[in-house]
């Protein structure tokens, strides 16, 4: 799948998996913007495990997408995939609860979660998301919130960081609605601006923290 192919999807298309027939699931490719602006999208489930092969900008602005299941192999997520993700309203004009991210596979232990392997966050990934909630302590290899990352998202729960966790980088959480966050103990440095304008009330500093960079 490349380029806009679903930009223009019809109202009816709500759910999407991908049974790759007669294709290994380690060679499907999504490219890059391939289902961006789908906004009537509510569900998604990847059997993608390569790292690499989920192009940036492949979800962005799915303002419907309710959840996405990715599998625990895949070890990397691309700049921008779900930025402005389940940020949207139903067709009552209610707003959508957020984007439910889950491993597939893994039933309810599964919810609210990336995959384990994870080593990588692109770049603006969850940027202007609305996000159920998200729990990363299972993420034991990642060691790095990117650039962006979660800037201006809306939380309709609490996140959790990995206990890996070394670096927040520029304006990772930056006017977030996040209210709170416990930043784990082997963390050293936050980037700038990475809380800049954000909603929080309440922020636990480790005592590894070596640098609080401007703007914070």
């Amino acid at each position: 799948l490349d380029g806009e192919d679903y930009r223009d999807a019809p109202a009816d298309q709500r759910e999407i998996s991908f049974a790759p027939y007669g294709t290994r699931q380690d060679e499907l490719k999504i490219g890059e913007y391939a289902f961006a602006s789908c906004e009537s999208l509510k569900e998604i489930e990847i059997p993608i495990k390569t790292a690499g092969n989920i192009g940036a900008n492949a979800f962005q602005n799915c303002k419907s997408l309710g959840r996405a299941g990715l599998q625990n192999e895949l070890a990397y997520l691309s700049s921008a995939l779900f930025s402005g993700a389940g940020a949207g309203k139903d067709e009552s004009g209610e707003n959508v609860e957020g984007l439910t991210m889950y491993i597939i596979g893994k039933g309810a232990e599964g919810e609210k979660r990336l995959p384990e392997n994870i080593t990588y966050i692109g770049n603006g990934c969850f940027q202007g998301a609305t996000l159920a909630g998200l729990d990363l302590s299972g993420c034991t290899k990642l060691t790095k919130i990117n650039q962006h990352g979660f800037a201006i998202s809306k939380w309709r729960g609490v996140l959790t960081l990995p206990e890996s966790l070394e670096e927040m980088e520029l304006m990772a959480f930056s006017s977030s609605s996040l209210l709170s966050i416990d930043i784990p103990e082997r963390c050293t440095e936050i980037g700038e601006g990475a809380f800049s304008r954000s909603a929080l009330v309440s922020i636990r500093l480790p005592k590894s923290l070596k640098e609080i960079k401007n703007k914070t």
